[in-house]
Formats: C-alpha cells, structure tokens, sequence
C-alpha cells in the first residue's frame, strides 16, 4: 500500500490533540483487535479449520481466517 498511497501517518490530530495511530485506536475508537476473528467460507478448505486465504493479496501467507460454510455465516 505504501506504494501507491504513500507512508503512513506517524501521528495524527484529531480535536487539537496529537497522538499515534495506536492510541487513536485504544483511546478514541476503544477498539481491540484481538476481540476480532477473520471468518471465510472456502470450499477449497476443510470447514471449522484454520487456513489460509488463497489469493495473490494475501502475500504474507497468514492462516488465521477461521473456514466456516457459507450457510453458517
């Protein structure tokens, strides 16, 4: 992505106050990431596995997307 939209941000303002992406993350949305899962329905794949998504985008190779059928989603 940096090649096309450049370097990200290392702070930003928001309401006059300078902080880092991460604490925007924490102290203005109160979001934490790891009360996420990623969830796909790949039929290539055994279902209520983890796998991994096979696309040219996922270069990184994680195998974290939980595989569920479609229907249960």
């Amino acid at each position: 992505m940096k090649h096309y939209m450049g370097e990200p941000p290392t702070t930003i303002t928001v309401g006059g106050k300078v902080m880092t992406p991460k604490e925007y993350l924490a102290n203005v949305l109160k979001l934490n990431p790891d009360d996420y899962i990623d969830v796909l329905s790949y039929m290539q794949q055994p279902f209520w596995n983890k796998v991994e998504y096979e696309v040219p985008d996922n270069w990184w190779h994680n195998k974290d997307y939980y595989n569920v059928p479609l229907e249960d989603l």
